[in-house]
C-alpha cells in the first residue's frame, strides 16, 4: 500500500497540471455553445468555467476540486444533459491551481472558502436571473473548503455535497510521502501545483479542528458520499460528519459505497448526478 500511494502521488504530479485551457474550451464550445469561462471575484479572482447559465432562471451548482486538481475534474458534469437542463453549472480552479493564482500557495481552507464565495457573488451579479441558493459539491480537500462556506457564509437556501472528504481532525495525519515532498530537492522536481498540494496537507489537521469547533450552519441540506475502500480519506469520517451535522439539526443523508475508492467523481458519475438531482428545490 505504501508504494502504491507513493506511485500515485508522483504520477499525479506529472498529469495534474493541464495546459491549453483556452483552446480546450473553444473545442467544447463547438458542441456546447453556452459554455464560457472567465475570472470572477474581488481583489483576487478565480478562474471559472460555466455552462447552461444563460437560459431560464436556474439554481447554481458549484464544483470544488480536491488537491491537486483543476476545473477539468468536473468537465463531465458540466456537459451532463440531465444537470444542464436543471442547473447553472460552475467548475473552478482553486487558488494555486490551474489558472487561479498558480504562482501563489494558499494552504488555508478559510481563505480559500472566502475567495470562492466572493467569486460566486461576483458571478451572480453578472448573471442576475439565477435563482437564490447554491449547491456546493466538494471532493476530497474541496470538502473542508465548502464546509467552511457552510459554517460562515451559507443561507437557508444552500445545499452541500461532500465526496470523499476529510472532516475529523483526529483522522488527519501527515503521511510519509508528504514529508518527502517537503525536501528541497523533491520540491524542485515537482510542479508548482504539486508543491501547493503538499503545502495544503501540512496544516489541515489544525484547520479542521478550528472548522468543527462551535459548528453551526444555516444551510438546508447535506449529503455525504464516501467509499468504504478509500485509501486516502478514512471511511470513519462519515460517522464524524453524521454527528456534526445532526448536532446542527440539519437534514443529512450519508451514502457509503461498497468496494469504492477515493475517486468517486470519476468512478460514480451517475450516483453523483442522482444525488444532485434529488436535492430539495
Amino acid at each position: 500500500m505504501r508504494y502504491k500511494l507513493f506511485f500515485l502521488f508522483f504520477v499525479t504530479s506529472i498529469f495534474c497540471c493541464q495546459s491549453g485551457d483556452e483552446k480546450y474550451i473553444r473545442d467544447l464550445q463547438i458542441s456546447y455553445r453556452d459554455i464560457s469561462a472567465g475570472y470572477f471575484g474581488a481583489d483576487q479572482k478565480l478562474f471559472l468555467v460555466h455552462s447552461s447559465c444563460k437560459e431560464f432562471p436556474k439554481e447554481i451548482v458549484v464544483f470544488v476540486h480536491g488537491s491537486p486538481g483543476s476545473w477539468r475534474d468536473y468537465k463531465k458534469f458540466i456537459l451532463d444533459e440531465t444537470l444542464r437542463n436543471k442547473y447553472c453549472l460552475v467548475t473552478l480552479d482553486r487558488p494555486g491551481f490551474g489558472n487561479s493564482m498558480v504562482d501563489m500557495s494558499m494552504p488555508d481552507i478559510e481563505k480559500q472558502a472566502d475567495l470562492i464565495y466572493e467569486a460566486m457573488q461576483d458571478f451572480r451579479r453578472q448573471f442576475s436571473k439565477l435563482k437564490e441558493g447554491t449547491v456546493f459539491v466538494g471532493h476530497s480537500y474541496g470538502g473542508p473548503i465548502i464546509a467552511s462556506i457552510a459554517k460562515t457564509r451559507s443561507s437557508k437556501f444552500d445545499q452541500f455535497i461532500f465526496i470523499s472528504s476529510p472532516i475529523d481532525p483526529s483522522l488527519e495525519e501527515i503521511r510519509w510521502y508528504n514529508r518527502i515532498a517537503s525536501y528541497s530537492l523533491i520540491r524542485f522536481l515537482l510542479s508548482k501545483e504539486m508543491n501547493h498540494s503538499n503545502e495544503e496537507m501540512m496544516p489541515l489537521r489544525e484547520q479542521l479542528s478550528g472548522l468543527v469547533k462551535d459548528w453551526k450552519s444555516q444551510a438546508k441540506q447535506f449529503i455525504v458520499l464516501h467509499g468504504d475502500h478509500d485509501m486516502l480519506v478514512p471511511i470513519e469520517n462519515v460517522k464524524f460528519f453524521k454527528n456534526l451535522l445532526i448536532l446542527g439539526n440539519k437534514l443529512t443523508k450519508t451514502i457509503v459505497i461498497e468496494d469504492e475508492n477515493h475517486f468517486i467523481p470519476w468512478t460514480q458519475h451517475d450516483l453523483v448526478v442522482k444525488s444532485i438531482m434529488e436535492l430539495e428545490n
